[in-house]
């Protein structure tokens, strides 16, 4: 079980929180669980304003069990156990003009994402050098332009995780050597631009409980072949995929090479 150590303040009381169990049971007793948090209330948590905190041993930043802004302490990451939530632009590194991010945040290599993890925040780990990156099972929402102009990013097989439910615009645009990716079952919200330009990219399976798709997710994906998707789908993803329904193939999931 992961462990968080901290406190929250809810309906008038103060409640210590050793672990991602404890914070699911408050919210349970607000009436909602954290598989039924909104779009809106995800991006919230990864953009509210935190003013305590403490920095780690690397200088990075932490606040009520979120990352809030990381530092170049060396090529390699460790994000802390109990994390719910990366803060946007967390680790934001502007490669192509030479800028840091606010508070002063470089390129990384190698980073590890805890199994607490429920949210990534807008251009969270936007033009990082890391080859790979294991996206937890238990994130259910990427912000816009959270992994945009990772271009060293390596993946013959992208699977998504297991909990997605919420995409943003242009959240792995420029991604140009992820060759295949995978969304699960629980996916409802991709937004437009999603993986423009991801020129590597050739095929793609998207399970009909997605709910909306935006514009162009596809755009200058000059190698996409197949937009693989259920059997017995083909009509809800033509009106998805009204310029794109040559490259729409049925297929059973357990049958992707």
């Amino acid at each position: 079980m992961e462990r968080i150590n901290g406190y929250i303040e809810f309906d008038g009381r103060i409640q210590r929180i050793d672990s991602i169990e404890d914070l699911k049971q408050i919210v349970n007793e607000l009436g909602k669980s954290l598989a039924d948090l909104t779009e809106k209330e995800l991006k919230e948590l990864t953009e509210k304003y935190l003013s305590d905190g403490y920095k780690d041993d690397c200088g990075c930043s932490y606040s009520e069990n979120q990352l809030w802004v990381a530092v170049k302490a060396s090529n390699q990451y460790k994000v802390q156990k109990g994390t719910i939530a990366i803060h946007r632009s967390a680790f934001y590194f502007d490669n192509k003009y030479r800028v840091k991010g606010r508070y002063g945040q470089e390129q990384i290599e190698n980073i590890l994402l805890p199994q607490s993890l429920i949210a990534i925040g807008q251009k969270a780990f936007r033009y990082n050098i890391f080859k790979n990156i294991e996206i937890p099972d238990s994130v259910q929402y990427i912000g816009d332009e959270a992994f945009m102009d990772c271009d060293n990013w390596e993946s013959e097989r992208l699977a998504l995780p297991a909990d997605l439910r919420f995409m943003g615009t242009r959240t792995f645009k420029n991604c140009s050597k992820i060759k295949a990716v995978v969304f699960n079952d629980k996916i409802k919200i991709i937004h437009s631009m999603a993986f423009q330009n991801c020129t590597s990219l050739e095929w793609v399976y998207i399970p009909n409980t997605v709910e909306e798709i935006g514009s162009g997710i596809f755009d200058g994906c000059v190698n996409l072949k197949h937009i693989f998707i259920p059997i017995g789908s083909r009509e809800q993803f033509e009106g998805f995929f009204p310029f794109d329904k040559d490259k729409l193939t049925e297929i059973e999931k357990t049958k992707l090479k």
